[in-house]
Order: structure tokens, then sequence, then C-alpha cells
């Protein structure tokens, strides 16, 4: 892979975070990725330098401290960091954006998803979160929620050093979304069925339900209730829930997140079922399977009604 590391710190510069994004960088080289990590400039280190296999950006800035980095200064380097990623990913063509710190970094990288497109995750490592060391960053947490919210939900991915890092994420991190209606043919919908693993039906009553058939064409693993017509769409590729129980579709959830090689399997089952039965020409070939035959004349072709 072609992967873009950003982190506003980098050896010698910064703490722990610093040397997390190092450490890692040089891991995947070696394991035969290529990496560019983009970084802030401090006082004479080089603009451009290979490290360990790494390619090391430098980008202008204001930054007084190797240790300390103030919101100031951090605010120079987002003017600088998001030019000069924009143009290093047109020419790099990176294949996945690995951001350090939801916030400076974030910002950087939800900049550049929205004008080329580059998709992205984050580390998280402490300071970066609502309610870490809330003596000294409550107030800038409070004062940058909404772009903190804007980065996680645009984020393909938040890293978790800790569990109780993990915990202060799941609570400060946006709500799960309802989408309202969407269009069957937008582009909109089809990368949610793309992007989702587990698709959730939990229909009373259902004749047959054509979303079921789109959730199966897209692979994934599906929740939906008994007894009704959901459950004669999906056979035995799905699993089955009694109809207004909230208990049984999270028992159900959690077996599925649980067990990624039931996911697999149950996605694999529901493709195949969606092609053996559900495609045009095998519903076209049950209806004409269906249709009276035509009632053949003596001579022992189709015979045509005189309707002068």
């Amino acid at each position: 892979m072609r992967i873009l590391m950003m982190c506003y710190e980098f050896p010698p510069i910064g703490g722990g975070g610093a040397g997390v994004v190092r450490g890692l960088s040089a891991q995947l080289v070696r394991m035969g990725h290529e990496v560019d990590v983009v970084t802030m400039q401090y006082q004479n280190l080089p603009k451009r330098e290979r490290v360990d296999g790494i390619n090391v950006h430098r980008v202008p800035c204001v930054r007084l401290s190797p240790s300390w980095c103030t919101m100031a200064e951090q605010a120079t380097y987002l003017a600088s960091v998001v030019p000069y990623a924009v143009k290093l990913a047109r020419r790099r063509h990176y294949d996945i954006n690995h951001t350090h710190f939801i916030l400076p970094d974030g910002l950087a990288a939800l900049a550049l998803r929205r004008i080329v497109g580059l998709p992205y995750v984050i580390t998280s490592h402490g300071s970066d979160v609502p309610g870490y060391n809330p003596h000294r960053f409550r107030m800038a947490h409070r004062t940058l929620a909404p772009a903190w919210r804007a980065v996680v939900g645009g984020a393909e991915r938040i890293l978790c050093p800790s569990e109780l890092q993990q915990a202060l994420v799941h609570r400060a991190k946006p709500g799960v979304r309802f989408w309202g209606w969407l269009d069957r043919g937008s582009e909109q919908i089809r990368s949610l069925y793309d992007s989702s693993e587990i698709y959730v039906f939990p229909s009373e009553a259902e004749n047959f339900p054509l979303v079921l058939l789109e959730a199966m064409r897209a692979g994934a693993a599906i929740i939906t209730t008994k007894g009704t017509g959901c459950a004669e769409v999906v056979g035995d590729t799905a699993l089955l829930v009694e109809p207004q129980s909230p208990e049984s579709i999270r028992a159900a959830l959690t077996r599925l997140t649980s067990d990624p090689e039931l996911c697999r399997r149950l996605s694999v089952a529901a493709q195949t079922r969606m092609r053996d039965n559900f495609t045009w020409p095998a519903v076209a070939g049950r209806y004409l399977d269906a249709y009276p035959k035509p009632r053949l004349s003596p001579a022992g072709v189709p015979a045509v009604a005189d309707v002068a």
C-alpha cells in the first residue's frame, strides 16, 4: 500500500505519539509498504529527509518548543499542511491516510477527504478526546466540539490505544445516524450498502421486501424477523429474531460483531442466494414456468384465436 501518515509531531519533536508514528511507519516500510509522513517544521530540521525508509515532509509553521505546541502554533501548521497534503495526494495517489490525533491533524484529514476523496483513519492519543485531562483541555474541547464531531464522523475508523480511551471516544462521538428517506437509485444509498458489514431489518409485517435483496446483493450479514416475508427472502442466510424484541436484536448484533467469520459466511451465502434465485433471469424463468402452456392445434402448432 501507499500510505500517507499525518502527525504534527515526529521525532525529534513531540512526545509518545511522535514515537508511535515513527515506529509504526518504519515497520510498515519493512513490510513492503510506502509511507510518507507529513509533519511540522522546527528550527533547522530538513524540509525533506528519509528516515528508516520513511519519506518525511516538514511543512512551514510557527513552533517555539520541541516538546510543547500551543493551539495558535497548531493553527499555523494547519494553514500549511492542507495545501501541501492536497498536492502530495494528487501526485502520489495514496490508498489511505493514517492520521494521528483527532485534533489538529484530523481537521487536515477531513479537508483532504473533501478535496481529493482520500479516506482516513485516525489514531487517538489522549488529549485529542473530550474527558482526557479535563483540568487542562475542557474549554478547548467545548470550543472545538463541532469540529471534533465532524472529524470523527468523517473517519473510516478511530483507533484507540486503550479501552479507557475508546470509552471516552464513544462517550463523546456523534450518535447512531438516522438517514431518513433515501432514493433507491442514489449514490448515497449504494455507498451505505457497500460500506456496511451488517444490515438490520426488524420489520413486523412484510410481503417481499426489496431492501433485503439490496442488502444481500451488497454482501451484508443480515438480521431480520421471523414469521414474516423477510424470513422467506433470506432463507438460511441470515440471523432471524422475534418481532418487537430489542433484546433479540441486541443479542444478534453482539453475536455478529464478535464473530467476523460468521459475518463472512452469511455474506457469501446471501450473495449466492441472491444470484441463484432473485436475479432477473432467475425470476423471469420462474414466471415462464408458471405461464399456461400454449394450446396446440391439430397440426401441432400453437392455435391463434380469430378476434376479427
